[in-house]
């Protein structure tokens, strides 16, 4: 590092325009060397196993300590901790998610107040550390529809993120022919009230007549925050397209009882269109793909699952289950066969993905182009369609409340081997 360091700030923070930690400190004359903040995680965690030079009656990291230590801690608490997290940190693939409870406010009330009762050694967000305005930390969120968070915690994650992306991305293995259908006909979008952003998700071209593209997505892009009833206000779509540019798109039909909309794109013909007047026969246990793409940055992501036979928790009768493990970056998605062939479009839920059928789709678009849009005030009584909202987990909250144990959490998050 480039910047000069007095031997006064030897063992002092580095850290990022965001605030976040990067490393700490030492002395150079001419440049600042820094220790890195994985190799400081590696040393935290080989001194807890390493009994302290003054403590001659035991060591520490035996098994019996260690074991007695695991005894204590909650058994549910590090799964919770990992779930939001990057999900390129997580190393352990096979471990299913499991549900945060108590840093998500909905659940807690008063919340805030009680963590900055219970951890008055923890810096209150933001904290000024002279590298960037506190405004624009704080319009870095809000400007992406994300709470602000409460406290500095170097831990902090944000769970249920637009950005997060699917935990077992397998979209480097799908067929080349899947791969090349679905990069053509996958798209983001975005939409905004004003300029603050309300919900992204994934899309589809649906078809094209050389003046403008449709795209069919999930209801949930459009909803009023305030009444889920309703438009949202003042409403602008953004759409990102396959070749990385970001263009409008216009809100054409809807239909917030099976919480379907069709955007349009003016001026932009497509070269690809995903079939979904194919019939494609699908059982249960048949093998299934779905995909999304992350608005940000226009990563495709593919999970795989099998169609289950299970009813889905939400009020639509008509949808269908897959065991695909996606985030909300795929709401509004494809689920395909491996020919690449549509079978429905995702929504979301929390152990497995309900999907809406192909054939409910093809009715809904005759509709749309025979009737347009569904009127949702008239419908007796209307489907929900919950979505989790984002919300910020503290490590050092879960060590306090549940008798976590850091270390062994930031083992867990941070695995280099």
């Amino acid at each position: 590092m480039s910047l000069g360091a007095l031997n006064t700030g030897v063992g002092g923070p580095l850290v990022d325009f965001n605030g976040d930690f990067v490393g700490m400190n030492f002395y150079s004359k001419e440049e600042t060397p820094f220790l890195p903040r994985n190799k400081i995680l590696e040393l935290l965690m080989h001194f807890r196993r390493t009994s302290p030079c003054w403590d001659t009656s035991k060591k520490r990291g035996s098994k019996t300590e260690r074991g007695a230590s695991k005894a204590q801690m909650s058994p549910e608490s590090h799964k919770s901790d990992l779930e939001g997290s990057s999900r390129q940190e997580m190393k352990n693939k096979n471990q299913k998610p499991t549900i945060c409870t108590i840093c998500d406010p909905e659940l807690n009330s008063g919340l805030e107040d009680t963590l900055l009762e219970s951890l008055p050694s923890i810096r209150r967000w933001p904290y000024d550390w002279g590298l960037v305005s506190l405004d624009a930390r704080r319009d870095k969120f809000r400007s992406r529809g994300y709470p602000l968070p409460v406290l500095e915690d170097n831990g902090k994650r944000l769970r249920y993120s637009f950005e997060e992306e699917f935990s077992e991305d397998i979209w480097n293995k799908l067929s080349e022919r899947a791969a090349s259908n679905m990069s053509r006909v996958v798209v983001a979008l975005a939409s905004f009230s004003g300029e603050a952003r309300l919900f992204a998700c994934t899309g589809v071209f649906i078809d094209s007549n050389g003046f403008t593209t449709r795209v069919l997505t999930s209801g949930s892009l459009v909803r009023s925050n305030d009444d889920e009833s309703k438009v949202a206000d003042n409403l602008k779509i953004e759409v990102h397209l396959p070749d990385k540019r970001h263009v409008t798109g216009i809100l054409q039909h809807y239909d917030l009882h099976y919480n379907v909309a069709v955007i349009i794109i003016e001026k932009l013909r497509c070269t690809r269109t995903a079939i979904i007047n194919n019939k494609v026969e699908t059982g249960t246990h048949s093998p299934v793909l779905a995909i999304g793409r992350v608005y940000e940055s226009g990563k495709l992501m593919a999970a795989s699952g099998i169609v289950i036979n299970k009813e889905s928790k939400l009020d639509c009768k008509d949808l269908r289950i897959s065991t695909c493990q996606i985030t909300k970056a795929g709401i509004g998605g494809p689920l395909i066969d491996s020919d690449g062939n549509f079978i429905g479009m995702n929504f979301y839920g929390l152990e497995e993905t309900p999907y809406m059928p192909r054939d409910t789709i093809v009715k809904l678009l005759g509709n749309f182009d025979a009737k347009g849009t569904a009127d949702f005030t008239k419908v007796p009584a209307p489907n929900r369609w919950p979505v989790p909202k984002p919300y910020w987990c503290y490590p050092v909250w879960h060590e306090r409340k549940e008798g976590t144990d850091l270390l062994e959490f930031l083992e867990r998050e941070f695995r280099y081997d």
